[in-house]
């Protein structure tokens, strides 16, 4: 009966709050956010009949929590019409308790996370003996101590919270354990080297990717709307104006002729923010690598460069006839570059293999790389070539690109 069930509702009341500002307390205390988050795994499965304790767990795992909902509503009723009126009190227990949880894990992440100083320890993942053993051998390694408590909270947060909220915590998160990788990464006094600190900033950000891939549905809900400017199309309108190719005053039909940005829209979301991280931090690795090789040429050729752009070279005076230029220079240059070929470049690429075990991520690293050295060595021949002639370069001891391409698959 309607009536009936009103008037044990307000019967009931009282010993509900009675019975909730006693628990209370208990629960309020709970700092640590996986008891807290097994407290809510004893409410969803031991106080309704463990006979589906189980299916209620892997709908939570499913993110299904009105079918959880309605499934406790259905089994309480099956005690009566008292189970039914049970439930909402039951509900509104979860719901605090789960409050609870969210505060915690926000301040979890703060302190955790964010706020975390690095130490040396925490930043040397590879230990010394591990270089002497082979390639495909990483050692005793662990996980960045903040990358693995972003790991466990997103774990535990995801199988007690329904989709909506976990979203907008995973995506807190995540960016805040990215940010402090890269901080981390950056942070000078820990006794990293500039390669292991560009190592570690790739591995722990692909650990970090590859671990939410299960969570990236959820992430997507939280996406920003970004607008920014396209000046891509700038340039060349620009260079016509410049060179008397097009009027800015004669615009035809009174339309301006003088080239406006474009606006892109699109949707950034914390998955799509960890992959630019990620892309950074390899680029900015693979120049630094670039430069360990062939930072002579790159050198010789910027100031080149340079001199030419600044039009001081006069007709008559050539490239061959300064002092950074003579053949003698251009030959230490070569012997510089083939001696890191020779000893530096084996060890970057076994450190790099301690650090990244994914053969795929390593790959795409040395391509990159190869054709950075493959682009070096060329302009460098091809001045030479154009300056001191072809016979000149004959003399010098330059790798080929398929003697490069030898060299870093033999590494």
């Amino acid at each position: 009966m309607p009536e009936d069930d009103a008037c044990f509702r307000i019967l009931l009341e009282p010993m509900m709050s009675i019975f909730h500002d006693l628990i209370r307390p208990r629960y309020i205390l709970l700092n640590d956010i996986f008891a807290i988050a097994e407290l809510i795994e004893v409410i969803t499965e031991e106080v309704v009949d463990p006979v589906i304790s189980m299916l209620l767990f892997r709908q939570y795992l499913n993110r299904q929590f009105e079918i959880v909902f309605q499934q406790m509503s259905d089994k309480l009723r099956r005690f009566g019409r008292a189970g039914g009126v049970f439930h909402p009190f039951m509900q509104n227990l979860l719901a605090d308790v789960q409050e609870r949880l969210i505060f915690r894990a926000q301040t979890f992440i703060k302190e955790k996370v964010e706020d975390y100083k690095p130490s040396r320890d925490d930043l040397i993942y590879v230990r010394e003996e591990s270089q002497s053993q082979a390639n495909n051998s990483l050692g005793e390694q662990k996980w960045f101590s903040p990358l693995q408590n972003t790991l466990f909270c997103l774990a535990t947060m995801y199988r007690c919270l329904d989709s909506h909220t976990f979203s907008g915590l995973a995506t807190e998160v995540v960016q805040v354990c990215t940010e402090s990788i890269v901080r981390a990464s950056r942070v000078g006094p820990v006794g990293l080297h500039d390669a292991d600190a560009h190592l570690f900033a790739i591995k722990n950000l692909l650990i970090l990717r590859e671990q939410i891939s299960p969570f990236e549905s959820d992430l997507l809900e939280h996406s920003m709307s970004m607008r920014d400017l396209d000046l891509a199309h700038m340039r060349g309108e620009v260079h016509r104006m410049f060179s008397g190719e097009t009027n800015i005053f004669s615009s035809p039909q009174g339309q301006n002729v003088f080239p406006v940005p474009r606006v892109i829209k699109s949707n950034l979301d914390s998955r799509k923010r960890l992959d630019q991280y990620v892309r950074i931090a390899c680029e900015t690795y693979i120049m630094f690598f670039t430069r360990q090789i062939v930072d002579p040429m790159l050198a010789f050729l910027t100031k080149v460069t340079a001199l030419r752009a600044s039009d001081s070279l006069s007709q008559e005076l050539s490239i061959s006839s300064l002092a950074f230029a003579t053949p003698d220079r251009l030959a230490d240059i070569v012997l510089q570059v083939n001696n890191a070929l020779a000893q530096k470049l084996p060890k970057l690429i076994n450190r790099m293999k301690m650090f990244i075990a994914s053969t795929v991520s390593r790959d795409m690293i040395l391509n990159a790389i190869k054709n950075n050295l493959v682009e070096a060595h060329s302009q460098f021949a091809g001045l030479v070539e154009s300056e001191y002639g072809e016979q000149a370069l004959s003399e010098f001891d330059l790798k080929l690109p398929s003697e490069l391409a030898a060299l870093l698959d033999a590494s």
